[in-house]
């Protein structure tokens, strides 16, 4: 399921604080399995079907979480100044994640293409490696791709929205 949100991920709304931000930064940066400054896009159908279109939806730290009280896995994305989760994307069993270009990743969504333009090559590629490695696990594949080395590191999105 791909969700746009505009608060905490509690359901409390972001007062804008320094302290809230760090706080909401140090949680989502220890709960994330893997994380990356992106911007997400949308591609829709043109009307009377001439192809189709990307759309920038927002851009921020882009995670691969697992939420525990949702027996799950998504990708998240954060605003981590202003302390919100803007969109996520459910793994699913049959779901399916592509890397077209090294910076540049795919996948469909409900109802739309989505793709994860990153800002740095190195974060994409180890990025692509949790995700893939992850996906095995869900499909009952074990743990995945053994030559894929993920590391966490803590990021500033240079977008402020």
């Amino acid at each position: 399921m791909c969700e746009y949100h505009d608060s905490f991920a509690d359901g409390s709304s972001a007062d804008g604080s320094d302290d809230k931000s760090q706080t909401y930064s140090r949680w989502v940066m220890q709960t994330a399995l893997a994380s990356a400054v992106a911007q997400v896009y949308e591609a829709r159908a043109e009307p009377g079907g001439q192809g189709t279109t990307w759309t920038l939806k927002d851009c921020g730290v882009v995670c691969l979480v697992r939420d525990m009280s949702r027996q799950s896995h998504f990708l998240r994305l954060y605003n981590l100044k202003r302390g919100r989760l803007l969109w996520e994307q459910e793994l699913y069993t049959t779901f399916t994640y592509s890397a077209p270009r090294p910076f540049f990743h795919s996948f469909p969504a409900d109802d739309c293409q989505v793709a994860l333009n990153f800002a740095d090559e190195e974060e994409a590629e180890r990025f692509r490696c949790a995700v893939q490695m992850r996906l095995e696990h869900i499909k009952g594949k074990g743990h995945g791709i053994r030559n894929c080395m993920v590391r966490m590191e803590s990021l500033d999105s240079s977008c402020d929205r």
